[in-house]
């Protein structure tokens, strides 16, 4: 039994002091190497893919080991972040109502590539010297190199459905299909924290034991709970000791008990190991709001519920901890609410300064009743989601003048209702309603005969005809061929499938890009596949360009094929090209030396950031749909480093069943950002 009291803003957690009786059996953290996590081979032949899977799907967390030179690197910065906590002018302290206080620094991460300045402001003390700053932008960094990873492969391992992003942009324009796309355009909150309290064991020593035993009374714990973001990454606190001679160093005792309620209902006390060379991924709530109704089928994955307990300590001891949560975008839509998140963040900023700092607490009921009875401004319309403008072509006037009324539709036409969830819609004219002109699936390309099952991939792919190649997506489903000839790039691009488009191309420069930096401006040539000409139905803004080959360069901001279908300012730099479609297969040949006129480096040893995707599902009728993408980043055309593949995301199978969790959003996510990340939203 625990005796529980509400503290708040406790480093990544909701607080609850409790003060427990017994301590829960002792369980090993699932565990995968970082040499496995980082290579994609190695993760597949492992088997760390399964151990990855199973430990999201089953505990929620899994430790990543073995990071080169990371134990040494922690308790370095570790140790520097308390010494410089206490001189640096920014350090929040917070007190809690057992007498703990708490120092932080914080600071933010913008993606993964990025770290903003850790916020200590001015002082003239040495402890928050450059060269302590270098030490933690290192620590930081490895720890963003480490998150990357581990989104990749949580995107590899748990896909979502087709044409179902994670997140949507909130202005219409673009989604985050993947965790990574997730991931890499939020900002993420960082903390350092120190935590301190008067002992009654004030002249204790570090030889002095803390409780081990089982039937001790321990106190200061935080109550089994999940956190509200995506997920956090952590490092297991260390325990700082305060010498007589006024140095600190990293004392060999207990930093407190870290403990998860599994999936059986049993809770365990969770072990990292004592080396201190583990990063912790814990996945929080965010994945059960809006990642496993968007996912094909199960295994789903689990927040977990988890809790600390502190350890007794003396007042010249503080426990010293780290973590990083990982948040959607600002920009990102909640479909719940029809605002973005950034919006919900404001809102609960608010709601905490009206409330005396203290918010709603955990149901957040004002916010949700302000956000339930959404209304859109007069010169707005709630179209897919959100509150959308009203457009030249179509307003309240402008409709009323047609003797039409103002709709959210396709470019089909079809008139939107909130359980159509797919699809790009905006304001139009029309006397239609959802009853006479419901939204129905996107043309599907025709199920292959099975004389496809012996068809022969590798004849008609054809690398026996080129010097290179190089497999792609995933089970050697598709291929990129090529020569060098005369300077030129001679390519052939073949998939095991009837696509509705396949393509090839150059990334867009760095700073270029809107919710898909790199995507998002990018040069490609693009193979279509639509022999049916008829668009009947299709309103003024759909495109249609037929079966063939083209240069196009994606909208640096706006994803929708509509946006960029226009190739009249493109340059066409190919010499050559085709497409070529057959019953079961598909592939697109081009001879070029750039991709609309953005020029190839085809030497040896240059390097080339590319990018390639296919579309098997339908036909592009206004609606590009998802795919089969990947990047191949600092590739080379001649030489034995080919680069490597990094699949984006795949297919479903269209036998899969969709996913059984219905679809919702917990206001508690931004609510909670307040509580957990005390001071920063």
């Amino acid at each position: 039994m625990c005796k529980m009291s509400a503290i708040f803003g406790f480093t990544v957690f909701a607080a609850v002091l409790v003060s427990c009786e017994s301590i829960s059996p002792v369980m090993k953290a699932p565990t995968v190497s970082y040499v496995n996590l980082m290579e994609p081979v190695n993760f597949l032949d492992s088997g760390a893919n399964d151990v990855l899977k199973r430990a999201l799907s089953e505990e929620g967390l899994v430790a990543i080991a073995d990071i080169p030179g990371f134990a040494e690197l922690r308790r370095e910065v570790l140790l520097g972040s308390y010494k410089c906590a206490k001189q640096a002018p920014e350090a929040r302290t917070t007190a809690f109502e057992d007498g703990t206080s708490r120092r932080t620094i914080a600071a933010t991460a913008t993606g993964v590539d990025k770290l903003n300045a850790m916020e200590f402001g001015t002082t003239t003390g040495d402890a928050c010297s450059a060269s302590f700053q270098a030490k933690a932008d290192e620590f930081r960094m490895l720890i963003s190199t480490t998150a990357k990873a581990f989104t990749q492969r949580i995107g590899d391992l748990f896909t979502t459905a087709e044409d179902e992003p994670l997140l949507r942009h909130f202005d219409g324009e673009g989604s985050f299909d993947t965790m990574e796309d997730v991931v890499a355009n939020a900002e993420h909150l960082e903390h350092f924290h120190t935590y301190y309290k008067p002992s009654p064991a004030a002249h204790a020593t570090s030889d002095s034991p803390g409780p081990s035993d089982a039937s001790e009374a321990v106190t200061s714990t935080i109550d089994l709970h999940a956190d509200q973001g995506i997920f956090i990454a952590f490092t297991p606190a260390i325990l700082v000791e305060d010498s007589t001679n006024g140095e600190a160093h990293v004392a060999s005792l207990e930093a407190g008990r870290f403990y998860v309620k599994l999936m059986d209902g049993s809770t365990v006390t969770m072990d990292f190991g004592d080396d201190g060379n583990v990063l912790v991924f814990m996945l929080g709530d965010g994945v059960e709001q809006y990642v496993n109704n968007k996912l094909i089928k199960g295994p789903f994955l689990r927040a977990a519920p988890h809790g600390m307990v502190m350890p007794d300590h003396t007042d010249a001891q503080s426990r010293v901890w780290y973590g990083r949560m990982f948040l959607p975008p600002m920009d990102a839509l909640s479909e719940a609410h029809g605002i973005s998140f950034g919006q919900l963040r404001k809102k609960m900023i608010e709601d905490v300064h009206a409330g005396g700092g203290k918010g709603q607490g955990m149901g957040c009921s004002r916010m949700l009743q302000e956000t339930e009875g959404l209304q859109c401004e007069t010169n707005q319309i709630y179209c897919w989601m959100r509150c959308m403008e009203h457009t030249e072509t179509a307003s309240a006037d402008i409709c009323d003048e047609q003797n039409l009324s103002l709709k959210c539709a396709n470019q089909r036409g079809e008139i939107w209702v909130p359980e159509n969830r797919h699809g790009d819609y905006n304001p139009i004219c029309t006397s239609d309603t959802n009853d006479t002109k419901p939204v129905t699936p996107t043309e599907q390309i025709p199920a292959k005969p099975e004389s496809c099952a012996t068809a022969d991939f590798a004849a008609y792919a054809g690398a026996a005809d080129y010097q290179h190649s190089l497999n792609l997506g995933f089970a050697d489903e598709a291929m990129l061929m090529w020569n060098i000839t005369d300077g030129m790039l001679v390519g052939k691009m073949a998939v095991k499938s009837v696509v509705g488009w396949l393509a090839f191309g150059l990334l867009a420069a760095e700073g270029v890009g809107g919710a898909h930096p790199g995507m998002n401006g990018a040069h490609i040539v693009m193979g279509v596949n639509d022999p049916d000409p008829d668009v009947a139905g299709m309103n003024e803004t759909a495109p249609f360009v037929g079966t063939g080959v083209a240069e196009y360069m994606i909208h640096p901001t706006k994803s929708a094929f509509r946006h960029w279908a226009d190739t009249s300012a493109v340059t066409q730099s190919a010499t050559a090209s085709s497409i070529d479609i057959t019953d079961c297969h598909s592939s697109m040949t081009f001879t070029c030396s750039a991709v609309g006129g953005q020029a190839l480096a085809l030497g040896d040893n240059q390097r080339n950031n590319l990018t390639w995707g296919y579309h098997t599902s339908t036909f592009l009728k206004g609606y590009h749909g998802f795919a089969t993408k990947g990047k191949l980043e600092n590739f080379t055309f001649s030489g034995e480093n080919k680069g490597s593949v990094a699949v984006v995301s795949k297919v479903p199978d269209e036998n899969a069943a969709p996913s059984a969790v219905a679809p919702f959003f917990a206001v508690l996510f931004v609510c909670q950002l307040v509580v957990l990340f005390n001071g920063r939203i």
